[in-house]
């Protein structure tokens, strides 16, 4: 942290070189012998008439300083013998050579305190100039000259001082001393410091005031401490009057408690209280006559009156109230801050204070606008993006939300552990030790407030909101047995189940259904990889279970009388029918192949399919709102019925379902290669319509079933999915073939200027069948870059979605991609970080040694290709081929010296930036590359210890002896020993 301050005021001007020297000459042709001046404070090539007389006659500085000694010279000379000595200092580096330090600190010092305003300055400027030694520092605090220069400091800008040079000049001094002579720093000056940043009157000086003590802080902070200066340090934190260093001031007090040499000067109970009392400071939200506090939650005035004690109503007037409100959001910052250390995690979960007052504070009856900030406090620290208001819990939109990425284009999260689980962790676990979950079971259950709007979503649902994910991170993070303790749910189970207050009950049933919903909406968001999801109750399996029997198990008149109750056997309205009851039937009963059997006796499917034909324009004309997405469900329910059953295959060559699709992509290619034919072309097909024959162009682009506009305005777009469903299983894709349906998609991924298309196709099909896979091969070969740059990191999907036998088709195309054409090499770029991922699978890296030639040539990538290389290491195959030109020796001695340290550094600092930013709010996975991965990089001496020749290579090294004499060494600096802990862990734990 530094001040900004001005160039030095030139208060008389400097007089012409003398005429004996030529006015060129530089300073070092002067000077063959004297080194360069450690310290310059203007960068000044020639020399003045000053600096030219000492170096013909080297008394001529302390004649100067005996001068300024002088009672005799008037104030005029005074300044000049000042300026001279600011002159001088640009080529004497120390004044102590020709002039004993006593003398020229008492012939100087007595200015400081001069009634001429120019004086005071330039005596400041002379000390600031030569205070270039230890030992001068150390003769100047002797003699007290801090204490004048504080009182020059205390001056601000005036009517006669407007600029306030005065000040500057002082701070200008204090920042040189505080930052090159920390130790020497006078007590004077650091409670000058404090009383500026307390004055609350001052609004020019106390930011910078509050930077120097900053800084003296970091570097002394047992001055500053006995000064009582932490306390003021910590109290700014939640002054609105220095919000802008809030971060600033955090930084600072988790560096204070990282050291174990300074965390002795902070009192945890004494200075955090300090930042954290409006948390715990309540005030009711009532109007200017009523408005009255207590504090710490303790007894209210009535219980202290009862006692006999009088005590008066503090009552907060609308300024005070602003104030708070301000200082209960910096507390929460503070907290938010602090928790993403280590340090701050830990000092914050132990005691009373912390994460235990942040989370019973949700209980406290405050302002419902302070909670909320304590809210988005927890979601933040967690992660959790904020949930909309419109989607979440609400009756209308609960089916809707599970469909609710239904043709988007999302990648599943890495289901791998990443470096900030380990934190996470321990952050969930002291947030659940402070009573978070029993807190958002309260908080769940209570009544939605009145004056909330409809636009906004109600606290009780955003608290259900957070319960759901903290359940699901519990599951993340902690094994099997502790996650069945917490997610019992005790409380809330008892509410929903007991047969009195009807009212908290049905609140209760609430909060199950919706956290049922919101688990829904997680697995169809694939937030959690098979296997790993949410331990569900075997109660609820078992009732599903039950249900599924029943219904499979239902006899005909009663699905008979379903079947009509859907109205789709009594008109042919497709809208008015009873699409809940529809889906209801798709998925249940006529699961059965009997009742399957019976309900294609009926004109129940024939309608159905109707209802879906394109040419019919009852489904495909709908458009494309999150409402319609149930029509969209149904059908593709539908049709896995019909297909596993020839009765039903029949039906659909019947109706000429499949056939009428195809009709209609065969018109969309010959339209879109129409359109790509030349401008010629265009042009006569105008000439054509001038002429007066009929308007062919519009008629062709009526009849586009799937141009763009419609894709985007209608639900034509779920044409797509409703055939990819047809590709998850063998009949399916027998019909696909039988009808010609690959080899037009194959057409559409290809014609240009289609990229939409495109994109929809690749999204839609099955991948384990070889025609999907050839479709998805021609897409990363066409012609346009968005459409292979999209393709390849459809390709890390797939991966993370473990396609089977992803390792004999797709490493082979992503290593094609390797030579992608585009200058930019984005492609290639994005081809190699999925591959540097796929490569973590033995049999994906296995087959990528197999391909790669020369693996040596993935270097010049950069991290990615090198990371690649050293996972090669882990395989015999693969150190065979890197075992030339001593490229194995050359890396482990580059290692060794260099690039041990440098993961560290990297891993760090990575850390680091995950820790203390908020990208991840504004993040989007739209570059796999651009996105730094939060796994642990393969290491060097982790890969070589993987097989029996790398074991070899590293005995021979003896790198872990040197590595084990490091760490154990504390003259050693930190970084080294970090260096060859990692390494010694990666060589143990892959060995």
């Amino acid at each position: 942290m530094t001040v900004c301050l001005p160039p030095p005021i030139v208060l008389v001007p400097v007089p012409p070189p003398i005429v004996e020297l030529h006015k060129d000459t530089p300073l070092p042709a002067l000077l063959p012998n004297r080194a360069t001046p450690a310290v310059q404070y203007i960068a000044t090539p020639y020399l003045t008439a000053a600096q030219i007389r000492f170096v013909k006659d080297k008394s001529f500085l302390a004649q100067t300083v005996a001068l300024l000694a002088s009672c005799n010279q008037s104030q005029a000379d005074r300044l000049s013998c000042l300026n001279t000595l600011i002159e001088l200092s640009h080529i004497i580096h120390d004044v102590t050579a020709h002039v004993p330090a006593k003398t020229f600190i008492e012939g100087v010092s007595e200015h400081l305190v001069s009634r001429i305003r120019p004086i005071r300055v330039a005596a400041i400027r002379v000390f600031a100039a030569f205070a270039t030694s230890a030992a001068l520092v150390a003769e100047m605090t002797a003699l007290d000259v801090p204490l004048f220069i504080c009182r020059s400091l205390e001056k601000g800008p005036s009517t006669r001082d407007p600029q306030g040079e005065e000040h500057l000049e002082a701070m200008r001094f204090l920042q040189h001393v505080i930052t090159r002579y920390p130790a020497l720093v006078h007590r004077g000056i650091v409670q000058s410091l404090i009383a500026l940043v307390e004055a609350p009157e001052d609004d020019i000086c106390h930011l910078q005031c509050l930077e120097l003590l900053c800084d003296l802080a970091v570097q002394n902070t047992q001055v500053v401490a006995t000064c009582n200066g932490l306390s003021t340090i910590l109290k700014c934190v939640i002054d609105p009057n220095f919000e802008c260093m809030m971060p600033v001031l955090t930084a600072l007090v988790v560096y204070l408690l990282n050291d174990e040499c300074t965390r002795k000067y902070i009192r945890l109970e004494t200075h955090i209280n300090l930042i954290l009392w409006p948390l715990s400071y309540y005030f009711s939200g009532k109007s200017h006559s009523e408005g009255e506090y207590t504090q710490g939650g303790g007894t209210t005035t009535k219980d202290k009156q009862r006692q006999g004690k009088s005590l008066a109503v503090a009552v907060l007037s609308e300024s005070e109230k602003r104030l708070r409100k301000n200082q209960y959001r910096l507390a929460c910052e503070f907290v938010r801050l602090s928790l993403c250390s280590w340090s701050g995690l830990i000092c914050l979960s132990s005691g009373s204070f912390g994460v235990r007052t942040l989370v019973h504070v949700l209980l406290v009856p405050v302002e419902q606008q302070l909670k909320e900030m304590i809210m988005n406090t927890v979601f933040d620290l967690f992660r959790i993006p904020q949930p909309s208001p419109d989607a979440p819990y609400s009756n209308n939109n609960r089916m809707a939300a599970v469909l609710t990425l239904a043709g988007q284009d999302t990648i599943p999260p890495k289901p791998h552990d990443t470096l900030l689980d380990n934190y996470h962790a321990a952050l969930l676990m002291s947030f659940l030790q402070a009573g978070l979950l029993e807190v958002l079971v309260e908080l769940s259950k209570r009544p939605r407030l009145e004056n909330t709007s409809s636009k906004e979503i109600s606290f009780n649902t955003k608290a259900t909101v957070l319960l759901g994910e903290i359940l699901l991170l519990t599951t993340k993070f902690f094994p099997a047995a502790h996650c069945a303790k917490l997610q019992s749910l005790p409380t809330l189970v008892n509410s929903a189940a007991t047969n009195y207050q009807n009212q908290q009950r049905s609140r209760a049933i609430s909060v199950v259904t919706n956290l049922h919903v919101h688990a829904r909406i997680k697995a169809a968001q694939g937030e959690f990889e098979a296997g790993v999801g949410l331990r569900r109750d075997p109660r609820l399996e078992l009732i599903e279970t039950v249900k599924s029997r029943m219904d499979f198990s239902m006899g005909e008149e009663q699905l008979l009388l379903r079947l009509e109750e859907t109205e789709v056997i009594a008109h042919k309205d497709g809208k008015s029918w009873r699409w809940n009851d529809v889906i209801e039937l798709l998925e249940g009963p006529l699961v059965n192949p009997a009742h399957t059997e019976a309900a294609l006796k009926t004109p129940f499917f024939k309608r159905l399919i109707q209802f879906y034909k394109p040419k019919e324009k009852l489904f495909s004309r709908l458009p494309s709102e999150e409402r319609n997405y149930i029509y969209q469900r149904a059908g593709q329910q539908m049709l896995r019925v019909l297909v596993k059953m020839q009765e039903g295959r029949d039906l659909m060559v019947e109706e000429k379902f499949i056939a009428q699709i195809v009709e209609l992509l065969k018109l969309e290619v010959e339209a879109c290669e129409e359109d790509a034919k030349g401008s010629s072309q265009e042009k006569g097909h105008h000439r054509s319509k001038s002429v007066g024959g009929p308007d062919k162009q519009k008629v062709d682009k009526e009849s586009r079933f799937f141009d763009k506009a419609n894709l985007l305005k209608t639900m034509s777009y779920a044409y797509f999915a409703l055939l990819g469903t047809l590709s998850t299983c063998v009949e399916g894709v027998a019909m696909l073939k039988q009808h010609g349906v690959f080899q037009v998609l194959s057409t559409l991924t290809t014609v240009s200027n289609r990229d939409d298309l495109s994109a929809i196709i690749m999204r839609s099909l099955d991948y384990r069948w070889r025609e999907a896979r050839d479709i998805l091969a021609k897409t990363m070969n066409s012609s346009s870059r968005p459409a292979r740059f999209r393709a390849t990191k459809f390709l890390l999907g797939l991966l993370r979605l473990k396609i089977e036998d992803f390792h004999n088709w797709g490493v082979s195309l992503l290593i094609q991609q390797l030579e992608d054409t585009d200058r930019h090499q984005r492609v290639a770029r994005e081809a190699l970080g999925v591959l540097d991922e796929a490569c973590e699978d033995e049999q994906c890296l296995a087959k990528s040694i197999e391909l790669v030639d020369e693996p040596q040539h993935l270097l010049a990538f950069g991290k990615f290709g090198r990371n690649i290389v050293l996972r090669f290491l882990s395989q015999e195959s693969g150190l065979a081929k890197l075992d030339k030109n001593n490229f194995i020796e050359n890396e482990m001695q580059h290692w060794f010296t260099v690039q041990n340290c440098a993961y560290i550094q990297s891993l760090e600092a990575k850390l680091w930036k995950d820790l203390s930013s908020n990208e991840w709010k504004e993040v989007r996975e739209t570059d796999s590359t651009t996105m730094e991965r939060d796994c642990l990089p393969p290491h060097l001496y982790g890969q070589l210890a993987k097989t029996e020749s790398g074991m070899e290579r590293l005995r021979k090294s003896q790198h872990f002896d040197d590595f084990f004499q490091m760490a154990t060494n504390p003259s050693v600096p930190s970084l080294q020993r970090r260096a060859a802990i990692m390494a010694m862990v990666q060589y143990n734990a892959n060995k």
